[in-house]
């Protein structure tokens, strides 16, 4: 997976042009959000959670499912990371 990720930051670049691309890039934040913070790269983990979480929160209640699943991945990262306070807010 390592080799992928330089293109899954590449496509998330070119992705935020797109309007009708956010969904797809949410999920992609999302994935690459899980995989930084299992890197060890918390920092750039949190920042593609919370652009999908914004995302998803925007995008409305048809995908409350997937908000709640990049919240709760935001929310773990920021325990992993001892911020307690922004970790019950995720």
């Amino acid at each position: 997976c390592t080799r992928l990720l330089p293109h899954a930051v590449a496509t998330l670049a070119h992705a935020r042009a797109i309007e009708s691309g956010r969904l797809a890039a949410a999920r992609l934040l999302q994935r690459t959000g899980v995989y930084l913070s299992a890197c060890g790269w918390s920092e750039d983990a949190v920042k593609h959670l919370e652009r999908a979480v914004a995302i998803f929160a925007q995008a409305g209640s048809d995908h409350e499912a997937e908000l709640a699943h990049a919240a709760e991945a935001l929310g773990m990262v920021f325990y992993q990371l001892g911020q307690l306070v922004p970790a019950a807010r995720a």
